[in-house]
């Protein structure tokens, strides 16, 4: 289960700006400022800005290029981090509103992780991966990522190809 969190931190790095998602606003305005809580924000200019000056290959710069903003929580505090699981408490705000649709769903013993996104014609404009069990953390990402654009990236940097987190 770590390296889906490791996986989803990735992906925090690689993707864009968003509007709030009924449940993600709730999420980041609570746990934001909480005492063993990693709270990240990386704003579009910034992650274009490593695209030109970073050692990166080419499909890792036009993927960069395509991010707007990213923001991510994780918790790191052991306590915290037992007593909550940020699936299970933001899971029903985010399927209800209907913005996005359920893309994945992970179940592995007490974890759980789900990916939700928006789509717009051709390219994945908004997404949003929460976690939750062992590992808590919501990953909020916003652009116009070209899903075969996602697949190649996640290939190009996996042992077994797209999404695999075998230890």
């Amino acid at each position: 289960m770590k390296k889906t969190v490791l996986f989803s931190m990735l992906l925090l790095f690689l993707f864009t700006a968003c509007e709030y998602e009924s449940g993600v606003s709730e999420a980041f305005t609570k746990y934001r400022f909480k005492d063993g809580v990693t709270s990240v924000y990386v704003p579009g200019w910034v992650i274009k800005l490593a695209a030109q000056w970073g050692d990166w290959d080419k499909n890792e710069r036009e993927l960069l290029q395509n991010i707007d903003k990213v923001e991510v929580i994780t918790l790191e505090d052991s306590h915290l981090n037992t007593g909550t699981n940020l699936h299970r408490e933001f899971y029903n705000a985010v399927s209800k509103n209907k913005r996005m649709e359920k893309l994945m769903t992970v179940r592995d013993d007490n974890e759980q992780v789900t990916v939700f996104g928006k789509m717009e014609e051709k390219s994945i404009k908004e997404m949003l991966i929460l976690v939750g069990g062992n590992d808590n953390a919501i990953i909020y990402v916003k652009g116009n990522l070209r899903p075969e654009l996602v697949s190649r990236f996640v290939n190009e940097h996996s042992e077994e190809g797209f999404l695999s987190f075998r230890n």
